[in-house]
Formats: structure tokens, sequence, C-alpha cells
């Protein structure tokens, strides 16, 4: 192009057109997700999951498109007369052919998943701690964590005896719920900017709840407020507040009113009461009656 158009702006015009041609083609093709991912690699690659990778046929679509894109570039460089100067688009349109039947042509992008990434690392010693290999460098900050909640939930019946990092992963539309493993408390990895472990000091509650909760087990939920006070009676603090609610203050308060009233029970009582709501979310309960005392 900066043969045909001998200018000083052809470099920075061209620059800032393919910026806008990244960012407004998804929208003239809009719906045609494939077709976006394929001429625009910023849309369409955002990742759900760490154990997500790029599908190989997009990286093969990307990759004959690019070549030929590179191949059509060549030519006109090196083109001495105007005929060979059109030849240079052959390439071009050949190779953008060739992706776009190479491109899986769904609404929706598939969602590849490398089982390699998602694979548990576990520990040796008990009780067992695992998480995805992709995150096994987090094992040593994640086991003394996990296994002070362990722990923990070994005042209630049945306790889990293991933590796994739960490495599902869902598809667009959302799957049918399905119980926890038995025996096994699940946990939520997350990893911040620098590649360590994202809020450490949440963990332990992050896995109390969830085996407090069990809501992959009831499609409808269990009384979050409930669960949150139940789980920090048993890891021993003060619920912190929680944002991101409507109701604001007025949920927050009504943790903190059913953690207090813990509290003020006897230990042996409270820790009954705990002890049923735990069995109370095995069955889908309503956990507000059974933490009253009802």
């Amino acid at each position: 192009v900066g043969r045909l158009w001998p200018s000083v702006a052809a470099g920075p015009v061209l620059a800032v057109a393919g910026i806008g041609w990244l960012m407004g083609f998804p929208g003239i093709v809009s719906g045609q997700e494939w077709l976006a991912a394929l001429f625009s690699p910023m849309y369409g690659m955002s990742q759900y999951s760490d154990y997500e990778t790029v599908p190989g046929r997009l990286t093969t679509a990307q990759a004959v498109w690019l070549g030929a894109l590179a191949v059509g570039a060549y030519v006109l460089h090196s083109a001495k007369s105007r005929r060979t100067r059109v030849a240079a688009l052959l390439p071009v349109a050949l190779g953008v052919a060739v992706a776009i039947a190479v491109m899986p042509h769904d609404r929706y992008l598939p969602r590849a998943i490398d089982p390699v990434a998602q694979e548990l690392v576990c520990t040796t010693d008990a009780p067992k701690v695992c998480v995805a290999r992709v995150h096994s460098s987090l094992l040593p900050d994640v086991t003394p964590r996990a296994r002070q909640a362990l722990a923990l939930l070994a005042k209630l019946p049945q306790p889990p005896a293991e933590a796994h990092e739960d490495t599902t992963t869902w598809d667009r539309e959302i799957p049918e719920p399905r119980p926890d493993p038995a025996g096994i408390a699940l946990m939520t990895i997350q990893v911040d900017d620098r590649s360590h472990l994202a809020s450490p000091n949440d963990l332990v509650p992050q896995i109390v709840a969830r085996v407090f909760s069990n809501q992959s087990r009831c499609p409808d939920g269990l009384s979050s407020s409930v669960v949150r006070a139940a789980t920090y009676w048993l890891v021993g603090t003060e619920p912190p507040a929680e944002p991101g609610f409507d109701d604001g203050g007025e949920w927050n308060n009504q943790v903190r009113q059913l953690w207090q009233s813990l509290r003020e029970l006897p230990e042996a009582e409270a820790l009954a009461r705990v002890t049923a709501v735990r069995e109370g979310a095995l069955n889908c309960a309503d956990l507000d009656e059974i933490v009253r005392g009802k």
C-alpha cells in the first residue's frame, strides 16, 4: 500500500484503519461469531475458564487467512506492473475461501477444553487437596487453607475428607443441576494479575459455604443469608459486608443478626442448628426456619 500511496501518512492511516476494522467488523457480521473471529481475532476469543484453549479449526483458519494475506502483500510489494498488482488479490481471495471452509460455521464458537490443564494435581499426604494442573503452582498456597476448611467441617456429620478444585465448565446453556461428589469439598480457584491466589482469605469461607449451600443440587437455590451466617459461625469470624446486593445494608444486617443469634446460643445448641442447616441444605429445606430453631 505504501508503494501505491507514497506518503508519510500511509503508515498511521493504515494503523488506525486496521484498529477500526478489528473493532467494527464484528458489528457488521452481527450474529455470526465464527466469521467475526476469523477476520477480527479480538472478537469471540474471551475465555470463560482457565481450562479453555483456542479450537484447532479456528487456529488453522486464521493461519490460512493470515498466510494468504502475507503472500498477497509480498506479491503486491514485488509487483512491477499493474497486472501483477491485481494478481496479488488471487492468494488473498483463495485464502479467504479456504479459511471460511475450514472454520466451524456455528453461530457461537465451540469452546475447546484442554484436558491436560483440567486434570487434577494432588498432595501426596492426607487430607488430600487437589487443584487443576493449570493452577498447580498455587497448590502450596491452597493446601493449608483447604485443610483448615476441612478441619472446621469435621464438626459436622458426614464431613468431606478431601478438597478438590471444581473444574466444571459450563456450556452456553445452563445444564441440569447435579449434586457435589460425596466426601469431597469443592472450591473455586481464582488467580490474580500476578499469578497468585486471588483473595486468599476468602478461600476458607468459600469452601465451607459450598458444603453448606449445596446449590448445585437445589435448582431454586437456598437462603443465602442463612448459609452465610452458618458459614461464618463455623469459621469463627464476623461475616464481612457483601457488596452487590440490591437491598445493600438490609441483607448484610440480616446476615449479621442471624450470625449474632448463633453466637449467643450455647456452643452445643448453635452447632446443632448449624448441623441442621447442613442437613436441610441436602434436602433443599427452608433454612430460615431451621436457623431460628423452628
